[in-house]
């Protein structure tokens, strides 16, 4: 039990452990704090600071604050417990409209203000046994191991209590913040080239071209020198000479003409039957007795 003594400072702290928690999960409306309420926060402190009996001694609560003053014994490692407590970390399952909420545990600052019993705080005993019967066991802290409390600062609790509490020793280690995750690796899109070259179609005439031009990419090109037509030189590449053109022949006979080209022109059929009628005229007559 803490002693009397004046102050402050006060210069004579017992042997106990004394921490104040913010916002204490369990606890509801300040101003109505009752018996129950010392035996559900005494029950999560054992969840945070070990479930040896006697740990938790006393309870110190006030009706106008929200923070109440937890007693420990002196055998206690207190260090483990402050920090900051994520509800949706310790509760399984964490109520939705829970899910943000946080508490904080620092050590109390005695050197500065004594024994709580001597400030209008009123001490409560809490009940010893796990989890305390006054109130469902849904809704106690169920996660085992307890997780580790997060850093926090003083700050993160306001000025207004700023005088109440104790920084963080630097025995307590930060707790390390999870490296984030590795981004996904991009892959390159692929490189196109600033300029392709054309490339024409199978059927494009300069792939028939460039056979005669190559006798080896046309096998059926042979080597004779009979059977190589006569080739025209162009500025990009050879092309061989189209065959000749063969043109009828024409007699001058007008029945010939007809048979051979078939339907005449009428300048020729009109030509050809003046030459009939002179023909006639100079045949001999031959006259009937």
């Amino acid at each position: 039990m803490g002693r009397k003594g004046k102050g402050p400072p006060y210069l004579n702290p017992p042997d106990e452990k004394y921490v104040v928690v913010m916002n204490p999960w369990g606890l509801k409306t300040p101003r109505m704090r009752v018996q129950r309420d010392a035996d559900i926060v005494g029950a999560w402190m054992r969840a945070v600071f070990g479930f040896e009996p006697g740990l938790i001694e006393r309870v110190f609560m006030m009706g106008v604050r929200d923070e109440v003053i937890i007693e420990l014994s002196s055998r206690t490692d207190i260090v483990r417990g402050l920090g900051s407590h994520r509800w949706s970390e310790f509760l399984e399952p964490c109520p939705a409209a829970d899910a943000q909420n946080v508490s904080y545990i620092f050590e109390y600052n005695w050197r500065r203000h004594g024994d709580p019993g001597e400030h209008s705080w009123v001490e409560y005993f809490p009940r010893q046994d796990m989890p305390p019967p006054a109130f469902p066991v849904k809704g106690f802290p169920r996660k085992y191991p307890y997780p580790k409390p997060h850093w926090a600062e003083p700050s993160n609790v306001g000025s207004n209590l700023s005088s109440l509490i104790l920084r963080l020793p630097e025995s307590r280690v930060r707790t390390p913040t999870p490296p984030p995750p590795e981004p996904e690796p991009v892959q390159a899109a692929p490189s196109i080239p600033q300029f392709a070259p054309y490339t024409p179609p199978a059927h494009h005439p300069s792939h028939t071209l460039s056979q005669f031009a190559n006798p080896e990419l046309n096998p059926a090109t042979s080597n004779d020198n009979e059977d190589v037509k006569p080739l025209i030189k162009t500025e990009n590449q050879d092309i061989p000479l189209p065959p000749p053109v063969i043109q009828p022949e024409i007699n001058s006979e007008p029945n010939e003409v007809l048979g051979k080209l078939g339907k005449a022109d009428p300048y020729e059929e009109e030509e050809a039957a003046q030459m009939l009628l002179k023909k006639e005229d100079t045949d001999p007559l031959t006259i009937i007795d």
